[in-house]
């Protein structure tokens, strides 16, 4: 699966947002119970109002629920993530990439997705394939995003 068009969800400080990313959900069928599923690829973050201070996250869950072994280990109110992006500019965006084996034990289909998280600083716009002032100009590029699902047979 690849996203090339962009997505935004404004956020409070330490908010992670309540719904997958658009156009990053993909699902894949195990043919076995004993199956496990290889989960690769990377998505391009940014935000606005950056700072020394500032950066963004992204989380992977299965069915809208979070990965326990994909994220994070939770401690105290820390959020568990799959990756984070310091964002000192809104010139700037970050790749976070990925490759994780899951096991989800089921030969129903599985749906992968991806929420986002504003770890610091003021509400902000966090961003997919875009920086965040998103500027008609040579210095606020567009990225592309990518996810591939494989199952590996036991």
């Amino acid at each position: 699966l690849s996203k090339s068009d962009t997505y935004t969800v404004s956020l409070s400080a330490g908010a992670m947002s309540s719904s997958n990313v658009t156009g990053l959900d993909c699902s894949i069928t195990p043919s076995a119970t004993s199956s496990k599923i290889l989960v690769t690829g990377h998505v391009n973050i940014s935000r606005t109002n950056p700072d020394a201070n500032a950066s963004c996250s992204i989380q992977l869950l299965r069915g809208g629920t979070i990965l326990a072994d994909a994220n994070g280990d939770v401690a105290s109110n820390r959020p568990r993530v799959l990756g984070t992006v310091p964002m000192q500019t809104v010139y700037e965006s970050g790749t976070v990439g990925f490759s994780f084996v899951d096991s989800p034990s089921s030969t129903s289909s599985q749906t992968y997705g991806f929420r986002l998280h504003n770890n610091r600083g003021d509400t902000a716009t966090i961003c997919v394939n875009r920086t965040g002032d998103d500027a008609d100009n040579a210095y606020s590029p567009r990225g592309a995003s990518s996810v591939v699902l494989m199952e590996i047979s036991a």
